[in-house]
This record gives C-alpha cells, sequence and structure tokens, in this order.
C-alpha cells in the first residue's frame, strides 16, 4: 500500500544520484531529489529534496524544500520549508512556513514570512554580482588550443 505524503507531492523529474558529485549552477522547471554532492546554486520551481545522504554547499532556492541530509549556505523555500529529523542545516533561511522535527540541527539565521524572503533574495543576488565583478579578464584561445591576445581580439571583434 502506498504510504500518503504530503511533503513532495510533485513528482520528481531529477536525481542527483549517491555516488555523484555535482558543481554549478542547476535551474529546473520541475523537482529535484539531491542524494549526491551539489556544489553551487540550485533553483526549482518544484520541490528540493535533500536526502539523508545528500549534501549542498551553496544557494538554494525553491518552491518547497525538504532537508533530510546536510545544507550548508543559504535556503529560499517560498511555500514550505522540512527539517527533517536527520538535516543538518548551517546558514540563513527564509520560508512562509517552517517545520522542524525533533533531532534535526539548524546553526544560523531564519526569516518568515514573504518580506524575510525578498531580503534574502536580494542580499543573494548581491553576493552573485560581487562575484561576477571579481571576473577580470577572459582570455580567448583559437581553434590550436592557444590564448588570442587582447589586440587581436579587438581586430577580430570590428
Amino acid at each position: 500500500m502506498k504510504k500518503n505524503n504530503d511533503r513532495g507531492s510533485d513528482a520528481i523529474s531529477s536525481i542527483i544520484g549517491v555516488d555523484a558529485r555535482l558543481e554549478g549552477k542547476l535551474s529546473l522547471d520541475s523537482s529535484v531529489r539531491v542524494d549526491g554532492k551539489f556544489e553551487g546554486m540550485l533553483f526549482s520551481e518544484g520541490t528540493v529534496t535533500v536526502g539523508q545522504r545528500g549534501s549542498i554547499i551553496g544557494e538554494v532556492e525553491a518552491d518547497q524544500v525538504i532537508i533530510g541530509g546536510q545544507v550548508n549556505g543559504s535556503v529560499v523555500s517560498k511555500t514550505r520549508l522540512v527539517l527533517e529529523s536527520t538535516a543538518r542545516v548551517d546558514g540563513s533561511i527564509a520560508t512562509n512556513n517552517l517545520t522542524v522535527e525533533e533531532g534535526a540541527v539548524f546553526d544560523g539565521s531564519c526569516g518568515m514570512g514573504a518580506e524575510a524572503i525578498g531580503e534574502l533574495q536580494q542580499k543573494l543576488k548581491g553576493t552573485r554580482l560581487a562575484s561576477i565583478k571579481e571576473i577580470k579578464k577572459i582570455t580567448l584561445f583559437d581553434d590550436d588550443g592557444n590564448p588570442i591576445d587582447e589586440e587581436t581580439q579587438s581586430a577580430q571583434a570590428s
């Protein structure tokens, strides 16, 4: 018999498996389950579920977030955030509805409501912009893998 669980009513379309390590930016229109390791920015229009063996270092922004593993960073959950009994979260969280099961560990700051969600989103956008501004120079390479000097780049752009 199937157990009725209201935590993740939308179907999971992507899974980061136990043996997977992924770095970067991941954006989804649906839900994702993380059982492996993810480092970076994770955006979902659906539910992000972090399994007991899963871990995320970075930013998570989703409609709903369920954490059973570890998250080190920021979590913005527009509808609901659930910290299961096996969860460990170090960082900032913002949500409209928070459930913390006995045994969950949370060390950080928590904001509730639409205003808190907006403030954390703005803070994260500012952090992203600052890191982009740190990029000082981009080097282009020719077909043979040799760097193209700035004069050649300027001439090719004209």
